[in-house]
């Protein structure tokens, strides 16, 4: 009787939670153990690369589609859509190995999944917006649910790779059916406020305001080195890690999530947003390092890296975390899903795309060791014009909010 009075009381948190749980286990069996299907069918690091890459690119191409879409018809019903054609994409891959073919599916797969990850949280956001609920116990959930699929697949994983798309398949399903419970604003409200925000010519406000410049190019910086983490089953493999310690990885990198949802409201009610994104910065640079040192004592690779991805919270979870509040409330209702696709076309589209390309051709020509070094370097070339647009943002010497005339 308690849990029927607590549904529904606290129905759309749950729903909430709910979606998030299975979207991000949804993830958490793929993306740890994809590079390591691409190494099984014979691919190399530069074409692993290729494939990496054109994801990002096609990203590009479809993110603010995606965004503009569910703005304009209704944001529970696009993610659902999303969820259930990239849970059949995946089922591609069991038809053909060969590389072109891979690389087909895996573009297709990303073009329809490309918009899953920031519809979730506007739908999210909205809720919390509207109720009072906090976003980072939602999103706690998500870590909770791709943290404990490594060690609820790992074996499955270890004994037959291709059980990947079967699993997320599965868990896609079911984050379809839980978005249908999830709370939204109704199709009808959501247009009539888009119409009225597009006319104005919301994206090209957005792309001329300091502030969201100042998101992008820190989101570009950052997600520049997060193209690695499609390499890092391979660079653990290539030191002796097997299988199942490497899908482990993730599982250390969402568990140090956990402490950080759990304060991070509280950290930001004493530190500025903005402060706690520009230290991400920081952040990322010591987790190259730390994977680069990897490399240089691989006896303790698994450590060295353990190392590095208890980072993760810090620098990636930590920007796209504040991004995501940021935006939300820097642009008006009937656009917000245009402005998150917008981040994320360049956080996992653009940057993810260059990246990848640079860690899968400094990979086979110097060694996926260098590859954490380069990234690093870059990371701090691109810290001077982050600094600089933060203090344009701030003095307010560009038009006020992205979305208001």
């Amino acid at each position: 009787m308690r849990l029927l009075e607590l549904w529904r009381s606290r129905r759309g948190f749950l729903a909430c939670c709910l979606l998030f749980t299975l979207f991000y286990m949804s993830h958490g069996c793929y993306y740890p153990y994809i590079s390591l299907y691409y190494q099984q069918i014979g691919l190399d690091m530069g074409q692993i690369g290729v494939i990496t890459a054109i994801g990002p690119f096609l990203a590009m191409a479809m993110q603010t589609l995606w965004g503009r879409l569910a703005d304009r018809r209704g944001r529970k019903r696009v993610l659902c859509a999303t969820l259930l054609l990239s849970g059949l994409c995946l089922q591609l891959f069991f038809l053909n190995h060969s590389f072109a073919y891979t690389l087909l599916v895996a573009g297709l797969y990303v073009a329809c999944s490309t918009a899953s990850q920031p519809l979730t949280d506007t739908i999210a956001l909205d809720y919390c917006s509207a109720s009072g609920f906090r976003f980072a116990p939602i999103r706690l959930c998500g870590t909770i649910g791709f943290g404990v699929m490594p060690l609820l697949v790992g074996g499955l994983m270890a004994s037959r790779i291709t059980n990947i798309f079967p699993l997320y398949g599965l868990f896609c399903l079911l984050a379809a059916l839980a978005c249908l419970a999830a709370p939204g604003s109704a199709p009808a409200v959501q247009a009539k406020a888009a119409r009225g925000a597009f006319g104005q010519g919301v994206i090209g406000r957005m792309l001329r305001d300091p502030a969201v410049q100042f998101v992008l190019l820190l989101n570009f910086a950052v997600n520049l080195c997060m193209s690695t983490t499609s390499f890092l089953p391979v660079y653990a493999s290539n030191m002796g890690v097997d299988t199942d310690l490497t899908g482990k990885l993730n599982t250390i990198s969402a568990a140090c999530e956990i402490p950080f949802f759990l304060l991070i409201d509280w950290v930001l009610r004493r530190v500025r947003r903005e402060h706690a994104m520009l230290a991400t910065l920081l952040f990322t640079c010591l987790r190259m390092g730390l994977a680069y040192a990897a490399g240089l004592f691989p006896s303790c690779g698994f450590l060295l890296l353990g190392l590095s991805q208890t980072l993760h919270c810090v620098s990636y979870i930590m920007l796209y975390y504040c991004s995501a509040q940021f935006i939300h409330s820097h642009v008006e209702e009937g656009v917000r899903a245009t402005a998150q696709t917008l981040v994320a076309m360049i956080a996992q589209g653009f940057a993810r795309a260059v990246g990848s390309i640079a860690v899968g051709a400094v990979g086979d020509a110097l060694g996926l060791q260098n590859a954490y070094l380069l990234l690093a370097v870059c990371v701090v070339l691109l810290s001077p014009p982050v600094f600089w647009l933060y203090r344009r943002a701030k003095a307010g010497t560009a038009p006020a909010q992205a979305t208001k005339g």
